[in-house]
C-alpha cells in the first residue's frame, strides 16, 4: 500500500527513494499498453461457497494457497470469475479452484471456452459435484475422469515418481473433509499420502487440451510449473519469482537472490 499508516513507516531515504523512482515509472506507464499477456488464468466461482461449509478449512488450501503457490510458477497470470468465460479472452493453461456448481448453461460455456482456447484445464478438488449431473456423474460429465468416493482418510497426497520430477513433497490441507474422491485412468501424478492405491492426480486428453484433476487441492509450485510448460506456457524465471508482465512492462518479485 502506497500510503504511510502511522508512525512514519516510510521514513527513511531510502525506501522513499524507491518509491520517487517508482512513481516515474508510473507516469511513463500511463500512455503503454499495459495489457497483460498472461497465458495462465486462475478461474473462481462466487456461487459455489454458497453449497459448502462456512468455515475457511477448504477454501484456505483451494483458494489461499492455490493464489500463493501459483505467485511462484515464474509467470504471470489472470483471475476470472466463472460466469465470465464467455467474455474471456484465450489461454493456454486454466486452473478452476472451486468450480463445484456446474449446470447445463455453465458446463455449455466452460466447454466452448476450453475449446476456443485449446488450453489444458486443471480441474481441483471436486468439480461438477453438483448441477445438472451431481456427485461422481457430475464430476466424470465435466471432466472426462472417472471418479469414486473415498471412505475417509485425509485429504493429503504425495507425488510419484511419473510425474517426471525428483521431487515428492507431500500437499493437500490434511484434513478429513467430504467428498474425497479416487480417480480411475490417465496418467497418474500423485496418489493419497495415506494409500497409494488411489490416485489423487491424474491427466487425459480430450480434444485439444489435457484435462487435469486434481482430487487434492495445494498443488505446489514446482508441480503447477511443469504442468504450465507442458500446456505451452512461457516462464519467465525457475526460481519461485512472481512475474507480473503486460505488452510493454514486466516485474518480478523475486522469492530468493541470485541470477535469473
Amino acid at each position: 500500500w502506497w500510503f504511510d499508516m502511522h508512525g512514519g513507516w516510510f521514513s527513511s531515504p531510502e525506501l522513499l527513494e524507491e518509491i520517487s523512482r517508482e512513481r516515474i515509472a508510473l507516469e511513463v506507464a500511463i500512455d503503454t499498453d499495459r495489457s497483460s499477456v498472461a497465458e495462465i488464468a486462475l478461474v473462481i466461482d462466487y456461487r459455489s461457497p454458497l453449497w459448502t461449509e462456512s468455515d475457511n478449512r477448504l477454501y484456505e488450501s483451494l483458494i489461499r494457497e492455490t493464489l500463493r503457490q501459483i505467485a511462484k510458477i515464474g509467470a504471470p497470470f489472470d483471475v476470472l470469475e466463472l460466469d465470465d468465460l464467455g467474455q474471456a479472452r484465450e489461454y493456454r493453461f486454466v486452473i478452476f479452484a472451486n468450480a463445484f456448481l456446474i449446470d447445463a448453461e455453465r458446463a455449455t460455456m466452460t466447454a466452448s471456452f476450453l475449446k476456443r482456447s485449446r488450453a489444458h484445464a486443471l480441474w481441483l478438488y471436486a468439480p461438477g459435484w453438483m448441477g445438472g449431473n451431481s456427485g461422481c456423474d457430475g464430476v466424470r460429465a465435466l471432466t472426462g475422469f472417472t471418479v469414486r468416493e473415498r471412505a475417509g482418510g485425509i485429504l493429503a497426497a504425495r507425488v510419484t515418481q511419473t510425474a517426471g520430477v525428483n521431487q515428492s513433497k507431500e500437499f493437500g490441507p490434511d484434513l478429513d473433509l467430504r467428498p474425497q474422491l479416487a480417480i480411475d485412468g490417465g496418467e497418474t501424478l500423485a496418489v493419497y499420502a495415506d494409500d497409494a492405491r488411489a490416485v489423487a492426480v491424474a491427466r487425459a486428453p480430450r480434444g485439444a487440451g489435457a484435462m487435469i484433476l486434481a482430487a487434492v487441492p495445494g498443488l505446489p509450485a514446482w508441480l503447477l510449473r511443469q504442468l504450465a510448460k507442458e500446456a505451452g506456457v512461457s516462464i519467465f524465471s525457475f526460481a519461485d519469482d512472481q512475474i507480473w508482465a503486460c505488452r510493454d512492462w514486466i516485474g518480478m518479485c523475486s522469492g530468493s537472490v541470485g541470477k535469473r
